[in-house]
Formats: structure tokens, sequence, C-alpha cells
């Protein structure tokens, strides 16, 4: 299970490695090692890792010191020319809390 990162260093051409499963391919897990971050939109993440119908939701991961840590989430696919994800500046905060609160 990969590390959630604290601060990857963001930056243009950031190396990054996606994973998740596409629609046609259910059972199998399939991982873009070879993506970049093309802009850092900051509440959205441009990138060229190669997303599939289906791979929403999946991480996408930053290696720092040896580790994959994931740092964003993958959402979609625009005109299969890039693919966005949402860093996890935007939801990190969610993880504080464990439990909901029931009223």
């Amino acid at each position: 299970m990969p590390v959630i990162s604290t601060s990857p260093e963001v930056t243009q051409n950031l190396d990054l490695t996606s994973a998740g499963y596409a629609r046609d391919r259910p059972f199998l897990l399939a991982a873009d090692k070879n993506c970049k971050l093309l802009k850092d939109r900051r509440n959205l993440w441009l990138t060229s890792c190669d997303t599939n119908y289906g791979g929403s939701g999946g991480p996408v991961m930053v290696e720092e010191g040896g580790e994959l840590k994931l740092s964003a989430i993958m959402v979609a696919t625009a005109q299969n020319k890039f693919s966005i994800a949402v860093p996890k500046n935007v939801w990190g905060h969610l993880l504080e809390k464990t439990t909901c609160e029931g009223k």
C-alpha cells in the first residue's frame, strides 16, 4: 500500500506513476510508470498518464526515497490528450477524521 506523501515538490514534468482498473480489464491492475505532470492548476493536475474508462479513483503516486507515495487521485481523461487528477492538497484534510459523526 502506498504511503501518503506529506509534501511532494510539485514541478512541471514531475515523474508520476498511476494505477487503476480499466473497464475492459477490470480484473487486472494496470500501471503507467512513465507519466509526467504537465500542468499544476492547484486544484487539478493535468498529466500524461494513460488513463482509460474505469480508471477514475485510482492513485497517482510520486517516488520519494525509493517509495511510491500517494499524491493525487485520478478523476478523468480529456480528449485523449491528457488525464486529470486531484492532488492531495485538495482532499488531504479529509484524512484527519477517520470516522463519521452521527447526529
